[in-house]
């Protein structure tokens, strides 16, 4: 009798920890891997008072040995042996979920009260995330961030937890024959969940949550619906395609005119007006001086142009992919190479000013280069790295900082930053910042704020004006100071014995943050745009980040050469990468966001077989549970689900390391776990290895 009363506090705790596990998984790692381990233990408990074995063979046996030894042997012959023992553990530590949830789930109405929990505690999280990709689209922080916002998760987790779950409730709006009022509300949860998977912006995530969708169609024979996205897709590409253009607008009187409009083939990232012709740096097709009716000049690299500066009168840099700049002079209405160099960091912003060329970096000091005609003068401050905006004049050098969310301000010297004067924290997104006078002028989330400067170099703090929040450039026009917001709205200030200013009523396209380069000549203002299809951007060799994982993916392959058979070890990463990137590139990473070349990567072409095999029978046994599964209500809708879910986990991989990502795994493991315990109770009996 005693032994029964501990066993059924022990049931009801495995039940509260499951719970606990459920509701968490879509939103606290922690929390979810409390529910998971206390469950487990609970269930190990029981089995030692019982001596009754909860576990029971899924058919994933040998491919799990496979796995596990694979990440095991790839251990034991890494020069990082502790960081691959570690990952190794947390592989391993996941796995008994694909045993548990069989285990714990004791009948089909338990099994349903866990994709209920699951369900609702994932579109808690989903409203959550629509209230805060709401604020993204009012702010605009698409165009400064170039990306969805992190609530819970980082992005890409969040898109893919997102895509799991929007596949899974169009599994059951399909397969589910359900009173009306049923198929309403799981119509109305799969737009929540389809809103909040494009507010993503996770091209990856896009990439599972179609094909996992698509293979729902395809398994049940919905061609017709299957075409449907298909033709939206492909009228969207043809409806919104890329634009780049370069447009000229007179400031005078409080009035805007647009003066001119210039087309360009591929992105235009940033133009310069020098006399009567247009300095362009067109992304994908290199520099272009464009006389306002024709192309004069056109210079192509073998690397894209990311962008074009002015240093002084006559000389403009010109930045490319592999991390190298090449200087050319203006004479004759043509650009004459005249000098190159490279900087040691990951370079971050550019701007010359008062003769001097101004280089902030990532990863290393700023670089001021002093003189065009010879580029090795230069002065180097290593303490001032890692910050993402900055302006300079004769008097100050200011910038905001993300090591620790800091406006900084410095003296300076000669045009070289020497002494820190003030400091403030300060945590926001948007950030542009500008000098004129004695004012310095700093735009934040929250507003913009005000500071002066006097002749002791006494920053001083004014005020925050709430009104201005989308101010993402400023330029000085003609001795007047404006700011350019992300609506379009121009604003001009008065920096005279007080701050004020006023709205112009006419408005010039809208300007981003990352992607629209501004300048100044005279009265006019010159802005470069160019606008990107994000569907489109997935097949765009010249899309940044593309550029970024076809490096990535060509420095796995360099590691695979190397280390054929087992790999480096399923280790971070960044101190392998390192070693075996270009030689222009910058940045390290610590994973090669694809599934496929990690894999070779970390476990040689043995441990990448094996996670192949356990890929391929996870798919077929997804497959055999759902036509075991077909005619049972509830069950089948759910197995259609998973069976979606994991070949949109496939899909996605190709462009992001979700399989080492513990929040995705986590859920993967789950997902299917259940879908084998469901699987058992309709056919009361066990899956048998094979």
């Amino acid at each position: 009798m005693e032994n029964n009363k501990t066993l059924k506090i022990i049931d009801n705790a495995i039940l509260v920890f499951i719970i606990i596990f459920l509701a968490s998984l879509t939103n606290s790692i922690f929390v979810n891997q409390l529910g998971y381990y206390g469950a487990l233990l609970l269930v190990l408990i029981r089995y030692a008072i019982t001596k009754e074995n909860p576990f029971s063979k899924n058919g994933l046996g040998l491919a799990l040995v496979l796995f596990l030894s694979a990440e095991l042997i790839s251990a034991v012959f890494s020069d990082n042996r502790s960081g691959a023992f570690n990952n190794l553990l947390k592989r391993a530590l996941l796995v008994p979920l694909l045993y548990l949830m069989p285990a714990v789930t004791k009948s089909e109405e338990r099994g349903r009260l866990f994709v209920k929990v699951f369900l609702a505690a994932a579109f808690i999280m989903i409203g959550i995330y629509l209230v805060v990709a709401y604020e993204y689209v009012i702010n605009r922080l698409y165009a400064v961030e170039q990306k969805g916002p992190s609530v819970f998760k980082f992005v890409m987790t969040a898109g893919g937890i997102i895509s799991f779950i929007t596949i899974i409730v169009f599994a059951f709006l399909i397969n589910e024959k359900v009173k009306m009022k049923y198929k309403i509300l799981l119509g109305v949860l799969f737009l929540m969940s389809s809103i909040s998977l494009l507010a993503n912006y996770s091209r990856a995530a896009w990439l599972g949550g179609a094909m996992g969708i698509a293979t729902i169609l395809f398994v049940k024979r919905k061609y017709l619906i299957l075409a449907i996205p298909i033709l939206l897709v492909v009228g969207y590409l043809i409806a919104v395609p890329n634009k780049s253009f370069v447009r000229l607008y007179k400031f005078a009187d409080n009035k805007i005119t647009e003066l001119k409009n210039i087309n360009t083939e591929g992105k235009a990232k940033s133009a310069w007006k020098k006399e009567n012709q247009i300095i362009i740096s067109d992304y994908e097709n290199g520099l272009l001086v464009n006389d306002f009716n024709a192309v004069t000049q056109h210079i192509k690299n073998d690397y894209v142009t990311i962008r074009v500066d002015q240093w002084g009168q006559n000389t403009y840099p010109a930045y490319y992919s592999n991390n190298k700049y090449i200087v050319y002079k203006y004479l004759n209405n043509k650009l004459h190479k005249i000098n190159s160099f490279t900087t040691s960091g990951m370079v971050v912003n550019m701007m010359g000013f008062d003769n001097k060329f101004y280089i902030t970096h990532r990863d290393s000091g700023l670089v001021v280069k002093t003189n065009p005609e010879n580029i090795k003068e230069e002065v180097i401050i290593n303490d001032l790295y890692n910050f993402v905006d900055f302006t300079v004049s004769k008097k100050v050098f200011a910038c905001y900082s993300n090591i620790n969310n800091s406006l900084l301000v410095y003296s300076v010297v000669n045009g070289i930053p020497k002494q820190k004067i003030y400091e403030e924290q300060i945590n926001t997104q948007l950030t542009a910042l500008f000098q004129n006078g004695n004012y310095l002028l700093f735009q934040t989330d929250n507003g913009l704020k005000i500071y002066t400067v006097d002749s002791n170099n006494v920053v001083t703090f004014i005020k925050q004006d709430e009104r201005l929040k989308s101010i993402t450039r400023f330029a000085c026009v003609s001795g007047d100071s404006y700011g350019f917001s992300l609506y379009g709205d121009v604003y001009k200030f008065t920096l005279i014995n007080d701050f004020g200013f006023e709205k112009l009523k006419d408005k010039i396209l809208p300007i981003t943050w990352l992607e629209t380069g501004l300048s100044v000549a005279g009265d006019t203002v010159i802005v470069a745009y160019s606008k990107r299809n994000r569907i489109g951007s997935i097949f765009d060799p010249y899309h940044i980040t593309n550029i970024e994982r076809l490096n990535q993916w060509a420095t796995g392959m360099r590691i695979l050469k190397d280390n054929p058979i087992f790999g480096v070890g399923d280790i971070d990463m960044n101190p392998v990468y390192v070693k075996y990137r270009a030689s222009y590139e910058r940045e390290n990473f610590g994973h090669l966001h694809n599934n496929y070349v990690h894999l070779l990567a970390i476990l040689g072409l043995f441990g990448f077989c094996a996670v192949m095999y356990l890929f391929f029978r996870v798919f077929m046994l997804n497959i055999k549970i759902y036509k075991k599964n077909n005619e049972t209500p509830f069950i089948s809708s759910y197995s259609l689900g998973v069976m979606g879910m994991f070949v949109g986990f496939l899909f996605s991989g190709l462009a992001e390391w979700n399989f080492g990502d513990h929040e995705i795994i986590t859920l993967v493991w789950f997902l299917v776990g259940l879908n084998i315990a469901f699987y058992k109770l309709v056919n009361n009996k066990t899956v048998n290895e094979k």
